[in-house]
């Protein structure tokens, strides 16, 4: 997310725009910011690449005030998930969302993985398809 084009659609359209995306929660976290204009991005960032992560984007069943973000007791980011995103995580069999958020002045960016009981082995190759993958890569390395 571009954070001066973020900016200025926050100016453009003030408090509609944002108690529109953000909970109360999230607002007072990124108005209590020095950079604020950055932490809604990354926030926004955040939101989107959650609503992607559940196959959905932002739907009639997936609000972006479903989508909350915030810090656990140690600092790292966390998403919790109510209502339409919720009721779709558990469809999908994700517990957890891991999410990595980064900002500059310019640019922010977020990255979130569900996971959930036996999400490696879902997305493990085949087992018959493990032994072509590795004489491939052996011989490319040769």
């Amino acid at each position: 997310v571009e954070v001066p084009r973020f900016a200025a659609a926050v100016k453009r359209w003030g408090d509609r725009l944002l108690d529109r995306i953000f909970t109360p929660v999230e607002r007072a976290y990124c108005d209590a910011r020095r950079r604020r204009d950055a932490h809604y991005a990354a926030r926004f960032a955040a939101k989107e690449a959650t609503a992607k992560a559940l196959g959905t984007g932002i739907t009639g069943d997936v609000s972006w005030r479903d989508i909350e973000g915030g810090r656990d007791a140690a600092g790292a980011p966390q998403m919790a998930l109510r209502r339409g995103a919720a009721k779709r995580a558990r469809a999908l069999g994700a517990r957890r969302a891991l999410v990595s958020l980064s900002h500059t002045e310019s640019v922010a960016l977020a990255s979130v993985l569900l996971v959930g009981e036996g999400a490696v082995d879902k997305f493990r190759a085949p087992a018959s398809a493990r032994p072509s993958l590795r004489r491939r890569r052996s011989e490319a390395t040769r």
